[in-house]
């Protein structure tokens, strides 16, 4: 890999984890104004960071080159977003889950009327069941999510706001592992 390449890669990471520097001071201020829908955006930016930087990391160096000129260039990656996460989701399932959730918070939706409707009543069962399900299982995972709260199918939008904080840990974390990879190569 040439010095202009490591270059770009180098600063690519460093405006991705400055971004991730900046959701992490929004995500407090915004969990403790209260602007909860804005926090779903904030989840969701942060996952897009993590799709971009996986996807990244595992093509060849050729594609890094494309894609490095593309985003300095400040043009669309060739796979969508919904195709990232799903490359994503082969390694971590969870990833599907916040994607689907959280795009209903960048894009205008019944979700943004969590204020008045708190019990979200536009989430089917199905998907309830599967967060609530996902929130277990990163419950039981070796560093997972605060075990002494406690979600329930029929929750509503205040009662997901506990998790947030572990959410955008969990996507932080992964976030980091990704960029520090470029750091061992």
């Amino acid at each position: 890999m040439d010095d202009k390449m490591n270059n770009q890669k180098k600063a690519f990471f460093d405006i991705v984890m400055a971004r991730s520097n900046e959701n992490a001071k929004a995500l407090e201020m915004l969990i403790e104004i209260k602007c909860y829908a804005l926090i779903g955006a904030i989840l969701r930016m942060e996952l897009d960071s993590l799709i971009r930087v996986h996807y990244f990391n595992n093509t060849d160096d050729e594609m890094q080159k494309t894609m490095l000129k593309n985003f300095f260039n400040n043009k669309k990656w060739t796979p969508t977003d919904r195709d990232m996460v799903k490359i994503l989701s082969n390694s971590l399932g969870w990833a599907k889950h916040i994607y689907d959730f959280c795009c209903a918070f960048i894009h205008l939706s019944p979700y943004h009327d969590w204020a008045t409707t708190p019990n979200i009543p536009n989430l089917t069962i199905d998907k309830r069941c599967q967060i609530v399900t996902e929130i277990r299982q990163q419950q039981n995972d070796t560093w997972g999510y605060d075990t002494t709260l406690v979600i329930k199918e029929d929750f509503s939008f205040n009662e997901l706001i506990p998790f947030v904080p572990h959410i955008f840990k969990k996507l932080r974390s992964n976030l980091e592992y990704e960029t520090n990879q470029f750091n061992t190569n």
